[in-house]
């Protein structure tokens, strides 16, 4: 496993639950949600890359399953209930890192490129519904 796999700055928060290195994810209420391999080929899909990142030469990935939520999405039309959607949601977040991956910065015209190697990638464990993908 390698770092967080919070982004702080960007107000996201994960909390593993139970044995979140495990091959399926225990819901709170006790059934069954996406099992680990489930999860990895969804996140594969959504990374970004045009194979699975698995493949990639020089691309580690880990996965583990939680309580995720990013307080900075909000839902304008929304209810008090609701304003934070993606607050306290049952995840399995996926995160590719190594030299393999390669993400270059969006800066403005002129600005050298810097590039992130680490993508993380929030998938919902009870659904498989993509939740989102941040960098670093």
């Amino acid at each position: 496993m390698s770092g967080s796999f919070d982004a702080p700055a960007m107000g996201i928060a994960f909390t593993t639950l139970g044995d979140s290195d495990a091959a399926q994810a225990v819901l709170p209420d006790g059934k069954a949600g996406l099992t680990r391999d489930e999860a990895l080929d969804l996140a594969g899909k959504h990374a970004g890359a045009s194979i699975d990142p698995r493949q990639i030469p020089g691309v580690e990935y880990a996965a583990q399953y939680g309580i995720f939520s990013d307080t900075q999405v909000t839902n304008a039309h929304a209810t008090r209930a609701s304003l934070h959607p993606l607050a306290n949601r049952v995840a399995w977040v996926v995160q590719y890192f190594g030299p393999g991956v390669q993400i270059p910065s969006d800066g403005p015209a002129g600005a050298p490129v810097i590039y992130s190697h680490k993508v993380s990638v929030a998938i919902d464990a009870a659904t498989g519904d993509f939740i989102e993908m941040y960098v670093g």
